[in-house]
Protein backbone atom coordinates (compact mmCIF):
# COMPACT_ATOMS: atom_id res chain seq x y z
CA UNK A 1 0.00 0.00 0.00
CA UNK A 2 1.02 3.88 -0.34
CA UNK A 3 -0.77 5.83 2.26
CA UNK A 4 -0.67 9.91 1.73
CA UNK A 5 -1.81 12.02 3.68
CA UNK A 6 -3.51 14.72 1.88
CA UNK A 7 -5.80 16.51 4.62
CA UNK A 8 -5.59 16.64 8.21
CA UNK A 9 -7.66 13.04 9.22
CA UNK A 10 -7.72 12.06 5.74
CA UNK A 11 -5.48 8.94 3.97
CA UNK A 12 -5.77 7.28 0.88
CA UNK A 13 -4.51 3.50 0.41
CA UNK A 14 -3.95 2.99 -3.56
CA UNK A 15 -2.02 -0.23 -4.30
CA UNK A 16 1.94 0.53 -5.00
CA UNK A 17 1.36 -1.75 -8.19
CA UNK A 18 1.55 -0.21 -11.43
CA UNK A 19 -1.23 -1.00 -13.72
CA UNK A 20 0.99 -1.15 -16.71
CA UNK A 21 3.41 -4.41 -16.06
CA UNK A 22 2.79 -4.66 -12.56
CA UNK A 23 5.67 -2.92 -11.14
CA UNK A 24 6.73 -1.87 -7.71
CA UNK A 25 6.35 1.79 -7.47
CA UNK A 26 9.28 2.58 -5.38
CA UNK A 27 9.73 6.60 -6.11
CA UNK A 28 8.24 9.71 -4.70
CA UNK A 29 8.99 12.63 -6.49
CA UNK A 30 6.95 16.34 -7.43
CA UNK A 31 4.24 14.95 -5.18
CA UNK A 32 3.74 12.42 -7.38
CA UNK A 33 4.64 8.16 -7.35
CA UNK A 34 6.68 7.20 -10.25
CA UNK A 35 6.92 3.53 -11.77
CA UNK A 36 11.02 2.66 -11.73
CA UNK A 37 9.98 0.12 -14.95
CA UNK A 38 8.37 2.36 -17.44
CA UNK A 39 8.19 5.91 -16.21
CA UNK A 40 4.28 5.76 -15.52
CA UNK A 41 3.45 8.76 -12.84
CA UNK A 42 0.61 8.49 -10.02
CA UNK A 43 -0.77 11.67 -8.04
CA UNK A 44 -1.27 11.00 -4.34
CA UNK A 45 -5.17 9.88 -5.02
CA UNK A 46 -3.53 7.20 -7.87
CA UNK A 47 -4.39 8.82 -10.81
CA UNK A 48 -2.60 8.61 -13.98
CA UNK A 49 -0.59 11.61 -14.46
CA UNK A 50 1.43 10.25 -17.34
CA UNK A 51 1.54 6.46 -19.32
CA UNK A 52 2.01 4.11 -19.94
CA UNK A 53 -0.27 2.88 -17.05
CA UNK A 54 -3.96 2.45 -18.62
CA UNK A 55 -5.65 3.13 -15.34
CA UNK A 56 -5.16 4.47 -12.18
CA UNK A 57 -4.21 2.84 -9.02
CA UNK A 58 -6.70 0.35 -7.38
CA UNK A 59 -7.89 2.28 -4.12
CA UNK A 60 -8.59 0.71 -0.93
CA UNK A 61 -11.29 2.18 1.60
CA UNK A 62 -9.51 3.84 4.99
CA UNK A 63 -10.77 4.35 8.49
CA UNK A 64 -9.31 6.99 10.77
CA UNK A 65 -11.03 7.04 14.20
CA UNK A 66 -9.42 7.42 17.76
CA UNK A 67 -5.95 7.66 16.45
CA UNK A 68 -6.09 3.99 14.53
CA UNK A 69 -5.73 4.03 10.78
CA UNK A 70 -7.28 0.95 9.22
CA UNK A 71 -7.43 -0.22 5.50
CA UNK A 72 -9.90 -2.67 4.38
CA UNK A 73 -8.60 -4.73 1.54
Amino acid sequence: FLVPHPAPNSFVAPNAICTHQTCTLTGFGSQNYVCPCHGSTFDVNGRVLGGPAPAALHQYPTQFASGVLTITA
